[in-house]
């Protein structure tokens, strides 16, 4: 009984686009008629005569689809298999096994060693159309898939790019409008504050103002959500409080509205507002009157701030629910006194909810005792908060915070009156801003020239050596300067946290050894020579560096 193929409609041989088939065998004869069987279907054909041969072509070449002979003496084709199944592709490459033998163990071994069809010799041409057609039908479909995926992925690596690029944006919105720097304060207190992003942005923000006569307002907030949405809405807070401020300083320049003033009528321009975004926002906001020694202070949703003096820690400040929840609340003060040598502490919730390894959080109980451990009145704001951020990162132990970690300290010196205050950070490139310092205030103090000479030259070499040689296990760590004329002498004192570097103990100095590299040597001789009086101390992983320089005539 003959067998008629019937051919393939136009319209299904249309659709079906050719193929790049390898052929494989070592005999020449069945390869070339497999390949000429091929190449009348329209596919493009490629050719190797053994088993090595082919793996090195699959190398080099794309190919759709492999007719493999298994009975190669060099590398059969097995081995050949394996080898391709051990490659890890993007995409499918079917694999027709010929062989001049049909038995079933034969068969079901290469089907299990991964061959995906079977045939044998001599090759049938309506067979092996029929099987390459239907290859062509799932290549086919597996090409189309592939140039989804491809699609999809640019489509996700350009929304990618997008979600990045808001990202960084937001996080310049959070670094420039929500934290900022902190200006310079008259009155006679110093604030200095840290923010510590984690991944991702929020909506914590600071704002330090000193609008009012011998007055600092302090702000420290945080807005429900995450993402650059919290971010505006932090800023836009930021804003109203600073408008309504502004506005109320040209309407009434002589009236100093209180804290709870200020508070009501943010909440009630707020609170319509933030209900429409299902958010709020929680505030501590404090006052400093330096006039009265006093600190008003409200609370609203957030951390109550700490007032510290020596070893003692309280915790103040009305407390009532955060802005924009309850329309009715009406916001109270407390009135604390607050005289020199107190320091206050203002911080996010992410710095007690800060989780070490085992899952512990840091707590207000550490977060007071590390605050009163670095509480002696004579050392400044930026190596108290440095400290307290020392703490929590040695308690993280390595494990990333689960919240930003935002401080405030602000500290009422001891000595009036009340010394010049730079903060730089422990970097090399802050040189510069040191000396215009001190130039600024030599100038101010009217020091004598020989004095500005030798003050200069000896608070960098200081300065220098204490970048270069107190570390402090923080990055951007800072050293606060202080500078002050007392009788007949003019002091600058250097504080940062580090481990211990006395300079007064470290002179070495050898006249026949100038060498800029040798610890102990020429610069810490020029400290010694120049100053009157030097004195250090180091106390709780704290440096404090003073020099005097007398001002009578020489």
């Amino acid at each position: 009984m003959n067998t008629t193929i019937a051919a393939p409609s136009p319209s299904i041989e249309a659709e079906l686009e050719p193929l790049r088939i390898l052929v494989v065998d070592d005999d020449i004869v069945p390869r070339m008629l497999v390949a000429a069987l091929l190449k009348k279907m329209g596919h493009h054909v490629l050719q190797a005569d053994s088993g090595r041969a082919a793996l090195e072509l699959m190398g080099r070449e794309e190919v759709d689809l492999i007719s493999l002979d298994l009975g190669m003496t060099d590398g059969d084709g097995f081995y050949v298999l394996a080898e391709l199944r051990k490659q890890r592709s993007d995409r499918w490459i079917p694999v027709i096994v010929i062989s001049a033998h049909n038995t079933e163990n034969l068969i079901i071994k290469a089907l299990d060693s991964g061959a995906d069809d079977f045939m044998t010799k001599p090759v049938n041409y309506g067979f092996l159309r029929a099987k390459i057609r239907n290859f062509q039908r799932v290549i086919g479909v597996q090409r189309r898939n592939l140039s989804l995926l491809e699609t999809v992925s640019q489509t996700n690596q350009k929304l990618q790019a997008r979600l990045d690029y808001e990202e960084r944006f937001s996080q310049r919105i959070q670094k420039t409008l929500l934290l900022g720097s902190i200006p310079p304060i008259t009155g006679g207190v110093y604030v200095t504050a840290r923010a510590e992003a984690r991944q991702g942005v929020n909506g914590d923000f600071i704002e330090v103002t000193s609008i009012f006569p011998n007055t600092v307002d302090l702000i420290v907030g945080d807005v429900m959500g995450k993402g650059p949405l919290a971010a505006l809405m932090g800023a836009d807070v930021k804003l109203q409080i600073q408008r309504y401020i502004a506005q109320s300083v040209i309407d009434n320049p002589n009236q100093l509205l209180s804290v709870a003033h200020i508070i009501n009528a943010i909440h009630a321009q707020l609170t319509h507002k933030l209900s429409e975004l299902d958010s709020f926002v929680t505030l501590a906001y404090i006052r400093i009157n330096c006039t009265l020694g006093t600190i008003s202070a409200v609370s609203c949703g957030h951390m109550q701030p700490l007032l510290i003096n020596g070893s003692r820690v309280r915790a103040f400040g009305s407390q009532h629910l955060p802005l924009g929840v309850l329309e009715s609340e009406v916001y109270t003060e407390e009135v604390v006194e607050m005289g020199p040598g107190d320091s206050l502490l203002c911080f996010s919730d992410g710095v007690t909810d800060a989780r070490n390894p085992e899952g512990e959080a840091f707590g207000e109980e550490r977060l007071m005792a590390s605050a009163t451990r670095c509480s002696p009145a004579i050392w400044g704001p930026a190596a108290r908060i440095d400290l307290l951020r020392r703490d929590v990162k040695e308690f993280l132990a390595g494990c990333a915070p689960t919240d930003d970690l935002t401080m405030l300290v602000a500290v009422f010196p001891l000595l009036s009156p009340v010394p010049k205050r730079l903060q730089a950070s422990k970097e090399l490139s802050q040189i510069a801003q040191v000396q215009a310092f001190l130039y600024e205030n030599t100038t101010e103090f009217n020091l004598p020239d020989h004095v500005c000479f030798k003050l200069e030259l000896a608070v960098v070499e200081v300065f220098t050596n204490v970048v270069r040689h107190s570390q402090a296990g923080l990055q951007h760590s800072s050293v606060d300067l202080l500078m002050w004329c007392e009788g007949q002498m003019v002091y600058v004192a250097l504080e940062s946290i580090g481990n211990e570097f006395d300079p007064s103990q470290h002179v070495v100095f050898d006249p026949d050894d100038l060498s800029i590299d040798h610890t102990g040597g020429f610069g810490l001789h020029i400290i010694t020579t120049l100053t009157d009086d030097l004195k250090y101390v180091h106390d709780n992983g704290i440096n404090r560096i003073q020099l005097g320089f007398s001002l009578a005539d020489s």
